[in-house]
């Protein structure tokens, strides 16, 4: 690690979790890390004196989350970041994309001058909040298809097709089994995985999970996102959660939709 740029330990973290304040409770992943129930990095430019941080958080194999607050005007931590950025020390191999969501949301503006010689590209994001399932996921859905709780023992049978995502995500719960909380449901067609919608981050208290929802190209626009959403959202709530958020870019029709059919706010 950059001698610039120090991760802080379980100590660091109560101290800096103000910093995050604004930003925790509507990001799941961010509050789970902060409360040392998810496994995560967070970094400062000076381990005494806090006014910028960096947490960093895994969302797949090859993606990283990364939540910058704090004071963006500070040149330390800045040049800091970027140091250990461009030299490799905070992304490990393999890693394709990093997104960053800020407080403020441009980081004073100060993004491409943090990533050169990357360039920032914004994303506009809608963010919902869901505290009860009204849609009958059972009775809508289509013929010929069954949903299951996903479980990592799927990763031993054989007799189970499995996507590369749904993949990735099994075998993350089985590596960090008995340090999260995390589940999901699948819609299945045979013994093939077609669609599945998670809940993660769960350990923030135990109450606020984030929802992702992914279908199978070929197995889209029959209702399989919404069952698996009402499935795993549904289950979390009835097990004592007292919301599921869910985020999805401002273009993305059939997630806007979904969202809108389950009757998230």
């Amino acid at each position: 690690m950059s001698l610039m740029l120090f991760e802080l330990d379980r100590r660091g973290l109560d101290r800096v979790r103000p910093l995050f304040a604004s930003l925790a409770p509507w990001q799941p992943a961010c509050a789970a890390v902060l409360e040392g129930g998810y496994p995560g990095q967070v970094y400062a430019d000076d381990a005494r004196s806090l006014r910028s941080a960096l947490l960093v958080t895994s969302f797949s194999a090859r993606g990283l989350w990364c939540y910058l607050a704090g004071d963006p005007a500070n040149t330390r931590f800045n040049e800091a970041f970027n140091e250990a950025l461009s030299g490799g020390e905070l992304v490990g191999e393999g890693v394709e994309t990093l997104l960053f969501i800020c407080d403020p949301q441009d980081w004073g503006g100060q993004m491409p001058a943090v990533l050169a010689p990357l360039a920032p590209h914004t994303v506009q994001r809608r963010h919902y909040t869901c505290r009860r399932i009204g849609y009958d996921w059972q009775a809508k859905l289509p013929p010929g298809y069954r949903v299951a709780w996903m479980d990592p023992v799927w990763l031993e049978r054989p007799d189970i097709q499995i996507p590369d995502k749904a993949g990735e995500i099994l075998m993350r719960w089985r590596s960090l089994q008995g340090q999260i909380e995390d589940f999901g449901f699948a819609a299945l067609r045979g013994d093939e995985i077609v669609s599945w919608a998670t809940v993660d981050f769960v350990p923030v208290s135990g109450q606020v999970g984030e929802a992702g929802v992914f279908t199978v190209a070929a197995h889209r626009r029959r209702g399989l996102a919404t069952a698996t959403a009402a499935a795993a959202m549904g289950h979390g709530l009835d097990m004592g959660l007292s919301s599921v958020v869910w985020t999805c870019s401002k273009g993305n029709v059939g997630s806007i939709r979904t969202a809108e059919r389950l009757g998230m706010e």
